[in-house]
């Protein structure tokens, strides 16, 4: 069976594409609801290697206390929802790396589908994880863009 993207039209593609282009020069502009919408269009599809790599890429392009603001508002939330996400510390307990957040978001998408999709879901976003998701649909898009050639 085809993946999705595989059905989608030029149209969407090349709408797809603007939003990647806009939000890796300026994450900031994107809205929260084109945010979410694009990571609820993009994150199912990628495989987990390349949802990781975009995760790492999207954590790393934080500021360092946007960083632990995200994961503890990802957690928060997660919690509300019935779920808990693992720990993104090293054994040190030191603060995570965006190796160590990148493997863990990929970790929480591929072991329980449709968490992050829940929690990124509530009305009011923090900025830091608008921009982590957004970044996360963004280089994913970047790949199935290309990957389509």
């Amino acid at each position: 069976m085809p993946a999705l993207r595989e059905l989608w039209t030029a149209e969407r593609l090349a709408a797809l594409g603007s939003f990647a282009d806009r939000c890796l020069a300026d994450p900031k502009t994107i809205t929260r609801l084109e945010a979410i919408a694009r990571f609820r269009e993009v994150a199912p599809e990628l495989p987990s290697g390349v949802f990781e790599a975009s995760a790492i890429a999207a954590y790393e392009a934080l500021a360092i206390p946007e960083r632990a603001d995200a994961l503890a508002w990802l957690a928060d939330e997660a919690g509300r929802v019935g779920a808990r996400l693992p720990s993104p510390a090293g054994d040190d307990r030191a603060d995570p790396t965006p190796e160590t957040a990148g493997a863990m978001l990929a970790r929480v998408e591929r072991e329980q589908p449709r968490v992050l999709d829940q929690v990124i879901g509530v009305e009011y976003l923090a900025m830091p994880v608008k921009l982590l998701v957004a970044e996360i649909a963004a280089r994913g898009a970047r790949w199935m863009l290309a990957d389509r050639r």
